[in-house]
Formats: C-alpha cells, sequence, structure tokens
C-alpha cells in the first residue's frame, strides 16, 4: 500500500504567448524526509492535466536527482480558458511493483484567461528572493526569481512578491500611471506590513499608526498590454498561522480598479 504526503506548491496564472492563452507556472517542493530520498538517489516525478471530467489531456514525467540542497519541480503550461484538474506527484526510484511513499498534490484549477484591453493582474507570485539584474527593471527577464515552492516563511524573515498587470490604459508616449494598494493581513484582518521596498527604493516604512493598507503611486512603460512590479515586503516577528496578500491595483486614467490575494504560512522554526 501506497503511503501518500502532502506536496507543497505554489501555483500562479500569467498571460500567455498568445492572447486567448494563460501561462500556469507551479513550482513545488517533495519532501524528501518523507519520501526516504537521500542524497544520490532519485525521484520519479511527473505533473498530470486532466479535463473536467478527469479525462487525461497532458502528462510529463521525468527523473531528478537528489543532491545535499532541496529539491525543486517547476511546470510551466500554456492552457486556454475552462476548467482543468491537476496533479503533481513525487516518489522514490523504484520498480513500479514496489511500494514506495508519494508526495501528491491534487487540485482543480480555473483558467478565467487575460483578455487584451480588460485591466486584470496576474496572480501573485510569492519568492523568496528576487534580484534586479537591471539598474530599473521593467521586464520579467531582467529579474531572478527564487520562488517560494511552499507558500511557508519562517517568522522575521522578508516576503518577495513578483506580478504583472494588463490592460492598463497608455496616453500616446505609451506611458500608464497606476496606484498600488497592499496589506499582509492576520487572522483579525490587520495589516502588519514594517516596510515595503522595489530594488533598494523604498516605498514605505511604519510610522507611529497602524494604517489599513500601504499605498504608493507608479508611471511605468507597457509593452505589449503589459506591466510588472516587484516588492520586497518586510514584516515583523509573527505567531505562527496563516496570513494573506491583499493587494488592489487602480488605473488612474479610467478609475478601474482590480484585486488579488495569496494566502501563506507563518511556521516556527520553518527553513532553520
Amino acid at each position: 500500500m501506497t503511503v501518500a504526503f502532502e506536496m507543497p506548491h505554489q501555483l500562479v496564472r500569467f498571460r500567455g504567448s498568445e492572447p486567448d492563452l494563460t501561462r500556469v507556472e507551479i513550482y513545488a517542493a517533495p519532501p524528501l524526509d518523507s519520501l526516504q530520498a537521500a542524497p544520490g538517489s532519485s525521484l520519479h516525478a511527473g505533473i498530470f492535466l486532466f479535463d473536467p471530467d478527469y479525462r487525461p489531456l497532458w502528462s510529463h514525467r521525468d527523473t531528478v536527482e537528489v543532491g545535499d540542497v532541496p529539491v525543486g519541480l517547476s511546470y510551466t503550461l500554456d492552457l486556454g480558458t475552462g476548467e482543468y484538474h491537476y496533479g503533481v506527484e513525487a516518489r522514490a526510484y523504484g520498480p513500479e511493483s514496489e511500494a514506495r511513499p508519494a508526495a501528491r498534490a491534487r487540485e482543480s484549477l480555473e483558467i478565467p484567461g487575460f483578455p487584451p484591453g480588460e485591466l486584470s493582474v496576474s496572480d501573485l507570485l510569492l519568492a523568496d528572493a528576487i534580484r534586479p539584474l537591471e539598474p530599473s527593471p521593467d521586464r520579467r527577464e531582467q529579474l531572478r526569481i527564487w520562488p517560494s515552492r511552499t507558500l511557508r516563511f519562517a517568522s522575521g524573515v522578508p516576503v518577495h512578491l513578483y506580478f504583472e498587470i494588463y490592460g492598463l490604459d497608455t496616453g500616446e508616449e505609451g506611458l500608464a500611471r497606476y496606484r498600488v494598494d497592499l496589506a499582509v493581513e492576520d487572522a483579525r484582518q490587520r495589516n502588519v506590513v514594517e516596510r515595503v521596498l522595489r530594488g533598494v527604493v523604498e516605498l514605505f516604512s511604519r510610522g507611529r499608526e497602524r494604517e489599513p493598507r500601504v499605498s504608493w503611486e507608479r508611471v511605468v512603460p507597457v509593452s505589449a498590454d503589459r506591466a510588472m512590479d516587484f516588492l520586497f515586503v518586510e514584516l515583523p516577528e509573527l505567531d505562527p498561522g496563516e496570513y494573506v496578500v491583499r493587494l488592489q491595483v487602480t488605473d488612474f486614467a479610467t478609475g478601474e480598479t482590480v484585486e488579488r490575494e495569496r494566502r501563506f504560512q507563518i511556521e516556527a522554526g520553518f527553513g532553520t
């Protein structure tokens, strides 16, 4: 009998290479101790995509070597609008006839799309670190991102955030002006943000009052109907539990607003 463990992962949806496609990125972290996968061993890993009735649509399998650092699984898919189910799985290398512990993530997936000319924002990608590769990056390719594969952070560790905005109204010079409102809330809906930076530029620093949200404005170039933003969010020492990042984007030209949120965990001793 196969013993199954949870596969921590983060799924993020961005506009795809074509207007009618959505790029789905999945970042997962197999629990090596639970899988009894020691350094020098290997994992069987795979991703599986199904339609709403669980008919198989696509799959990919590979073998991953286990070393001295945590193993990360990364998958990217371009999907049309609709509803899907997906699974990510990993288990220690061995014959199929042999019972081995497995780690699995199985979820439903909705793809509403990002229609051209309509204000929308991608999912929020939470990261362990983001490093600009250029002095003033305006494209994702100019960033190096280490995505969180577990959505778990240690208390006092900053959370890095990346997102894309689509459908901003631009003037003749191809520039758009928007405002971001950000909060990281605990179970009592208190905003716990201490400081927000983009690269080395400080956008917000906590004063004496505890604002319900923090906000700032940007004027940015828009390429192919998309703009990107990335943030370094400094948090205080927090109790273990679930927290939520809430983000609202307002287009100054039209007054339209869109919102996204992402839940994550603060865990005692995580990452030590």
